[in-house]
């Protein structure tokens, strides 16, 4: 099943944290079956100059907001949507979250953002802003976060779940290439906005060009930065030659302060090291504790004696250099590989899609095989008589007092489907509302009502549906509650949108509790069919459920039209509903009773007792086959 999904990044994929956290993961997501669509909120030009160290224009900041609000307003068009950090930078979380409605969120940090807020030099911006972000954590389906303390502080913000999902390197991508010959070469990786931190070892290194005539090999750092008595060769950073130029050094490095902002930094460029087969040296800071392991994949150095222990202790041995690289590589392949993590993300997806799915009573795989089922058995004028559905339409409707409906009253078909039935009752009154989840359901549902001027047509779920609540004269849902994942919640959702005193019919499957056991183990046997046929491909589920309605339906009805013909038919003939069938009904239910995923049977007892629960009295049952069909009336409350 294909999901759309609306990624709303902060930059395109030149930008490290969207490239890192998102993009990379496209190839795993599309492979699963998630369609996502790239919406940044920056784009290069944008980061060019930030990196350039230019004064950004207004003209590009106001572009930036404009396009992003272009892409909010389509976000109640996709299934989930994948934010990074915010979706609109410097407003409140109340604002861009009204643009999402009730669809899943699953948001990412991989930098201590909120710090930025918080942090504000301005007490106007601390006022309001100053806990943005943990409000857009609390509202999240789940976030993932790029380290442990990202984690922790999602969870302190109240964020209902969260998953560390540490940066990742695709390894296929990262060849382990020899060692470089030459002078011994520190290496470093970043951008220009962060190569500063190399500063704060200027020591150090001046101390290994001194003694070892080491070089800084500076990836993506800024041209213009300098340190006196350190040798450095400055690199440009490109995607797809950043593994190569990482082969040509050593050893990496990964100095930093120890500040609020650092401790929570994610530790990326050290994954990159150790995929490239180079042991790594950091600060004790924030990811670093947990991504290094001490002498065996690198060193922590917390001060500049150990920073120069380190560094001039691989200047001297290349062997143990080569014997580190390799065990880091082996640690970056077991814990940061980007095919490791694609399977991780797709869960968390899948999880908030369910999660979505069980908060607005639906199950997604349902919902899709009957939209198949109606495109396929579309239940036109054409495909029956006139008096086969009328009867059809009695056997459900017949205890439904239409007699008692205010004149011009308005009503809803609550999971109409084809609108089979909504042809036949929407002619008895003022208007009628037809309502499902699957829009190929509702296409169906309006070419079967077409010019019929009384009707509207809604794609909702039963947890959503558009009434005011006690504004309703009436509401049926026949055959539908019992494919929802709570049917308890579904009709006490219905009950709300009823005036008092207003009946529903509902019509549930039964458990065959007023059948012999024989009876029950046989619809066992059954199920367990139905079970194996609702997950097999829709071909396969087709062709097979088609077989039983001519092997099985169509000579059990037969049969049991021959015994009613000379009063001889049991009570209990499985699929004596049938003798008086069409062929087209037994096709259509067959593949309605087989290739359904989700179905649940309810005895009569539970079915009075659901419907008291949510507020309705006086429940009568139909006394016939289908069973059961029961109407009950919204009480007062």
């Amino acid at each position: 099943m294909t999901h759309s999904v609306l990624l709303l990044s902060r930059y395109e994929r030149k930008g490290p944290s969207s490239r890192v956290r998102h993009y990379n993961f496209l190839p795993a997501l599309e492979r699963a079956g998630f369609h996502v669509t790239t919406a940044p909120f920056l784009d290069n030009e944008y980061l060019d100059r930030f990196f350039g160290g230019e004064r950004q224009s207004p003209q590009l900041l106001l572009r930036a907001y404009g396009r992003r609000l272009r892409q909010i307003l389509t976000a109640r068009r996709y299934d989930l949507i994948w934010i990074e950090k915010e979706a609109l930078p410097w407003l409140p979380a109340a604002i861009e979250r009204a643009f999402f409605g009730q669809r899943p969120l699953v948001i990412d940090f991989d930098d201590p953002w909120h710090l930025r807020y918080a942090g504000h030099w301005n007490a106007v911006t601390r006022a309001v802003l100053g806990r943005k972000l943990e409000s857009v954590a609390a509202q999240a389906t789940v976030v993932t976060a790029g380290s442990p303390a990202l984690g922790s502080w999602a969870r302190a913000s109240q964020a209902s779940r969260v998953v560390e999902i540490p940066p990742t390197v695709d390894m296929a991508s990262y060849p382990v290439l020899p060692l470089p010959e030459g002078p011994f070469t520190i290496g470093w990786i970043g951008t220009p906005t962060n190569v500063n931190y190399v500063a704060s070892i200027a020591e150090p290194l001046r101390y290994l060009h001194a003694a070892h005539g080491a070089r800084l090999r500076l990836i993506g750092g800024s041209p213009d930065f300098s340190l006196p008595g350190v040798a450095i060769d400055h690199i440009p950073w490109h995607e797809d030659t950043e593994a190569q130029e990482l082969g040509r050094c050593h050893v990496g490095i990964m100095p930093l302060l120890d500040g609020p902002w650092e401790q929570g930094k994610c530790g990326y460029k050290l994954i990159q090291y150790m995929a490239a087969a180079r042991p790594a040296v950091a600060s004790p800071v924030g990811a670093s504790t947990s991504v290094i392991v001490p002498g065996k994949t690198g060193f922590l150095a917390s001060n500049t004696e150990e920073w120069i222990a380190a560094l001039s202790g691989l200047a001297a041995d290349r062997e143990r250099v080569r014997t580190l690289g390799l065990a880091a590589r082996q640690h970056a392949e077991a814990a940061y590989s980007l095919q490791r993590a694609g399977f991780k993300l797709v869960e968390i997806f899948q999880d908030a899609l369910s999660s979505a799915e069980s908060k607005h009573n639906v199950d997604a795989a349902t919902v899709k095989g009957f939209g198949q089922e109606w495109t396929v058995f579309r239940q036109a004028a054409s495909d029956m008589s006139d008096d086969e559905r009328a009867s059809l339409f009695n056997g459900y409707f017949g205890i439904f007092p239409w007699h008692s409906l205010p004149v011009n009253s308005v009503g809803m078909d609550v999971g109409c489907g084809s609108g089979r039935w909504a042809v036949l009752a929407a002619p008895r009154v003022g208007h009628l509302h037809l309502i499902d989840p699957s829009q190929e359901a509702i296409s169906v549902a309006k070419a079967n009502l077409t010019g019929i001027p009384n009707v509207s047509f809604h794609v909702a779920s039963v947890a959503d549906l558009p009434a005011q609540d006690q504004s309703l004269d009436f509401a049926y849902a026949v055959g539908v509650l019992h494919h929802v994942p709570n049917t308890q919640g579904a009709l006490e959702c219905i009950a709300r949108k009823l005036k008092p005193g207003a009946p529903f019919l509902i019509y549930l499957y039964y458990a065959f509790d007023n059948r012999p056991a024989w009876y029950r183990w046989l619809w066992r046997l059954s199920n367990a069919l139905r079970l194996v046929l609702s997950r097999s491909p829709v071909p396969l589920r087709y062709a097979a459920s088609q077989v039983i309605a001519a092997a099985v339906y169509w000579p059990a009805a037969r049969t049991a039209s021959l015994l009613d013909a000379v009063g001889m038919l049991p009570r209990s003939t499985p699929l004596s509903f049938y003798k008086d069938r069409s062929f087209y009904v037994m096709r259509t239910d067959a593949y309605d009773r087989f290739c359904t995923p989700l179905e649940k049977r309810f005895s009569k007892e539970q079915v009075r007792g659901m419907l008291e629960a949510a507020g309705f009295e006086n429940v009568v049952f139909s006394n016939r086959v289908p069973f059961w069909c029961a109407v009950g009336f919204r009480g007062p409350r």
